[in-house]
């Protein structure tokens, strides 16, 4: 089967002609047939490598959420200045995706690809195929209940509330997304060293979307809320509104997507947006450290699972120590010295170091050649030795030996009774 061709004609299966008990109850049951499914079955298993230039391929990729967080995908954009960049960093992002029929369906790096359709680069894009479902063998609704179920797919509206597959963006334009600022804080928490996700690709998936979920759990700070204080949960809630603010004003009034550079769009970001996140973060850790604490049935999250498609009722990922979090907000304020600068101030050091003792030695070296020379002119009866404040005023002397004065004629006091001249 090739990719694109025609658009797909709606599959019309009668229940009679399949063995599918989720026909008639529909969704729910997909999701719950496809719940805790670790691997893929072998026959479905899919290794395909595509690498194409993204205006190419992008028409055949199907985005598998509606919401992303707008602020998360500007952050991102620091990534794409020039095409070379863009191109360097795309590659080391290889795209997952599960193939049916002529499509591709992603199924992570939607935040890279939104910053990649806004910077308006034509780079190369690496996608990697993770499973492939014949669209023969499931219809549209199975499907989408399969993704959902594996924790594939997330279409659900501000509150949490599932929207129908058909809702789903067809493309990577910002606007057509849902903007979820609990999923950017999410990200921010990840780049400010509160929260750090696993490597396993089903922890990867979302991980941001579910501590996300979990912030707008405690957004209000009620008796069921883990906010170990008031003040903490409204500096926190104070961050969220100003955030909440400049997206709608400079984005969504803006369209500062349509009409702004890289450079300003980034500039936002740097000097307005990242420092709101950072401070976010400062109140938000007291929250997860709370979590962090609990043990057992305490950390389920209540709505979880059933959300994001998973056996998994507590929260995948680490909540880092304080200092973590207090080192990286140090580095992202110039307060902590970049890898390589460190490493050049090392090495002048070094250089400086070594100099030092290069003077020391040639110091000594001489000194150790005066001594022998004053030894050798005390020895032999030198005319005259050179030494630095010999005369103990600081002014430089010349010694003669006594020898030297035997039979020089000069002035002294005549002896008593003596006449001048007969000395």
């Amino acid at each position: 089967r090739g990719i694109g061709g025609e658009e797909e004609e709606k599959v019309v299966l009668d229940p009679a002609d399949m063995d599918d008990p989720c026909m008639v109850e529909g969704i729910d049951c997909y999701i719950d047939a496809a719940r805790g499914v670790e691997d893929v079955p072998t026959d479905m298993v899919c290794n395909v490598l595509i690498r194409l230039p993204f205006k190419k391929i992008k028409k055949f990729m199907r985005p598998t959420q509606n919401a992303l967080g707008y602020d998360w995908s500007f952050y991102k954009l620091r990534n794409f200045m020039n095409q070379s960049d863009a191109q360097a960093y795309m590659d080391k992002k290889p795209v997952p995706y599960v193939r049916r029929g002529g499509k591709l369906y992603i199924v992570d790096h939607h935040h890279t690809l939104v910053a990649l359709e806004m910077s308006k680069w034509d780079v190369h894009v690496t996608l990697q195929c993770v499973e492939d479902q014949p669209k023969e063998e499931r219809s549209k609704e199975s499907f989408w209940g399969y993704l959902e179920g594996r924790g594939w797919a997330f279409i659900r509206d501000e509150d949490y509330n599932r929207l129908d597959y058909s809702q789903l963006p067809k493309g990577f334009a910002i606007r057509d997304y849902r903007n979820d600022i609990y999923r950017s804080m999410g990200g921010f928490a990840r780049l400010y060293k509160v929260l750090k996700r696993g490597k396993p690709l089903n922890e990867r998936l979302f991980f941001e979307f579910r501590w996300g979920y979990f912030f707008w759990l405690h957004r209000d700070n009620d008796e069921e809320s883990l906010w170990p204080s008031r003040r903490m949960h409204k500096g926190w809630y104070r961050m969220l509104q100003l955030l909440s603010d400049i997206d709608n004003k400079e984005y969504m009034l803006e369209h500062v997507e349509e009409t702004a550079t890289i450079e300003d769009m980034l500039f936002l970001s740097q000097q307005l947006i990242e420092p709101a996140y950072r401070m976010a973060c400062f109140y938000l850790r007291h929250l997860l450290y709370a979590y962090d604490e609990l043990e057992g049935e305490d950390r389920v999250v209540p709505g979880l699972a059933r959300i994001f498609g998973s056996e998994h009722t507590a929260l995948y990922g680490k909540v880092l120590p304080e200092d973590k979090m207090k080192m990286e907000v140090r580095k992202q304020m110039g307060m902590v010295e970049p890898k390589e600068e460190k490493e050049k101030k090392k090495e002048k050091e070094n250089k400086t170091s070594k100099d030092k003792d290069a003077k020391k030695e040639k110091k000594e070296s001489k000194k150790d050649k005066k001594s022998k020379k004053s030894a050798d002119a005390e020895m032999n009866g030198a005319d005259e030795v050179e030494d630095e404040d010999e005369l103990g005023d600081g002014s430089k002397g010349i010694l003669f030996s006594f020898e030297e004065l035997e039979g020089e004629e000069f002035a002294k006091e005549p002896e008593k009774g003596e006449e001048k001249g007969e000395a």
